[in-house]
């Protein structure tokens, strides 16, 4: 005949055998790494009891990120948004059907926004250049750039069947 104390006591002792798998459980830790890439730091971070898991989705993600990054960066001159800029303000300039999506989604958010959201002032980040420059650019430069609306002379086309893209004004490029 169980008394309420050794009720209450052997009540106690399952309870915490029973706790005692879940205290043993690893923890979730949370990995972070940064890497430069498109001008830029980027940094992914994943939550997961394995560090080695999670080191190797934050691999995986990073190696998407550098694919994204040699097809659409305009920090070299062999991308599609490198390309672009060097040579659309002269001719069509061929892009992959993914640059031409990001492109077009581009222009889309510069026309709901106006023109506030502009992913061709390219030439306006150069002329800045804050990493480089120790003083602004002229006024004269600075007043030659502002308010042009470059998105609008962004022309998605095609070119020999493929995605293509122009620029109507010199000073366009994207960014």
């Amino acid at each position: 005949d169980l008394e309420r104390r050794d009720f209450v006591t052997l009540g106690a002792g399952v309870f915490a055998a029973l706790s005692l798998p879940l205290a043993l459980r690893r923890r979730t830790l949370l990995v972070r790494q940064k890497v430069e890439l498109m001008g830029t730091i980027a940094e992914v971070q994943v939550a997961h009891r394995d560090e080695r898991r999670a080191d190797a989705a934050i691999d995986a993600a990073f190696g998407v990120l550098r694919d994204v990054e040699s097809v659409m960066t305009r920090f070299r001159a062999d991308s599609d948004i490198g390309r672009a800029n060097l040579g659309a303000a002269n001719e069509a300039v061929r892009i992959s059907p993914a640059t031409a999506t990001v492109i077009a989604a581009a222009l889309g958010w510069a026309s709901v926004s106006d023109g506030r959201f502009d992913p061709a002032v390219g030439a306006v980040s150069e002329t800045w250049d804050v990493l480089n420059r120790h003083e602004p650019p002229s006024a004269d430069r600075v007043h030659a750039l502002a308010s042009r609306g470059f998105w609008r002379t962004v022309d998605l086309c095609t070119f020999g069947g493929a995605p293509a893209v122009r620029f109507e004004d010199p000073d366009v490029h994207l960014d």
